[in-house]
């Protein structure tokens, strides 16, 4: 009986000792996975946009929005004038075409 004891013991220490190698390396690759997030996380505070900045974005977004409305709007109006200045002179050729043979 003695002898299956230390069989058994034997068996629960090299079962304990592979099970605390385990739990090391758990530990290192955690340790590694902290480290990195660490340096992620400080590079982003480094790359950040902070609130000054995105309002300064979004000015010169509506400045250069507000910019392109205002030359679509001139063109728009360009174009029908055109439209109607075309119309008034097939309107007219027309008529002299008509009227004067």
């Amino acid at each position: 009986m003695p002898k299956e004891r230390r069989l058994n013991y034997q068996e629960d220490h090299d079962t304990l000792i592979r099970v605390e190698v385990k739990v090391d390396r758990a530990l290192q690759d955690i340790a590694q996975l902290r480290d990195g997030l660490a340096k992620d996380v400080a590079k982003l505070e480094v790359s950040k946009l902070d609130k000054e900045e995105a309002n300064r974005l979004v000015g010169e977004a509506e400045k250069l929005h507000a910019d392109h409305e205002r030359r679509i709007r001139f063109l728009e109006r360009g174009y029908w004038w055109g439209i109607g200045a075309l119309a008034v002179l097939q309107i007219v050729v027309a008529w002299y075409i008509t009227y004067h043979k």
